[in-house]
C-alpha cells in the first residue's frame, strides 16, 4: 500500500524563523546531493555560507515562479514583460541564476550587483515578512527607515 500526501514537508508558514527554514533547506539539499555523490566527494558538518545563500535563493526563486509566473514566462519569451503588469516600471530581467531582479539606472554605480539589482518579492508574501522580520532583529529592533536600509543592502 502506498500513502501520497499532498502536505510539502517545508512549507513558509511552518516556520516562524526564516532562518530554520533556510538551514533546513540546506541541510535537504545537502543531503540530496551526498546521496547522488560518491562517498569521497560528500560533505558533512556545518553548512557554508553558500549553502545558505543558495537556500535562500531557492526560496526566493520559488516566491516569485508562484507569484510572477506570467511575467517569467514573457521574460524568457519575449525578453521584457507586459506593459500592464505589475512589475513593469521595475524594468526587471531573469538573472544567471534564474532570479527575477529589478533592472535600472544603478548599473552604472559603484554599489554591489545585489544592490543595483535587488530580488522583485511580492509585498504580501510569506517570504518578504519572514525577510523582513529576519532583518528587524538583527538591527536589534531598529526601527522602520534603519530596517528599510538595511534590507536595501540586501
Amino acid at each position: 500500500m502506498t500513502v501520497q500526501t499532498t502536505e510539502e514537508p517545508l512549507h513558509l508558514g511552518r516556520y516562524s524563523d526564516i532562518e530554520k527554514l533556510f538551514r533546513i533547506s540546506a541541510y535537504c539539499r545537502r543531503f540530496a546531493k551526498n546521496c547522488r555523490s560518491s562517498v569521497s566527494e560528500r560533505h558533512g558538518g556545518n553548512l557554508t555560507a553558500w549553502e545558505l545563500h543558495e537556500a535562500e535563493e531557492m526560496w526566493v526563486r520559488r516566491t516569485q515562479e508562484e507569484e510572477f509566473q506570467a511575467e517569467i514566462q514573457a521574460l524568457v519569451r519575449h525578453g521584457r514583460v507586459a506593459e500592464h503588469s505589475r512589475i513593469s516600471q521595475l524594468d526587471p530581467y531573469l538573472d544567471e541564476r534564474g532570479v527575477l531582479r529589478a533592472g535600472g539606472r544603478l548599473v552604472n554605480s559603484d554599489l554591489p550587483a545585489s544592490m543595483q539589482h535587488p530580488a522583485v518579492l511580492p509585498g504580501n508574501h510569506e517570504l518578504t515578512r519572514g525577510l523582513i522580520r529576519r532583518c528587524h532583529q538583527r538591527q536589534l529592533h531598529a526601527g522602520v527607515e534603519q530596517t528599510l536600509a538595511s534590507l536595501r543592502q540586501h
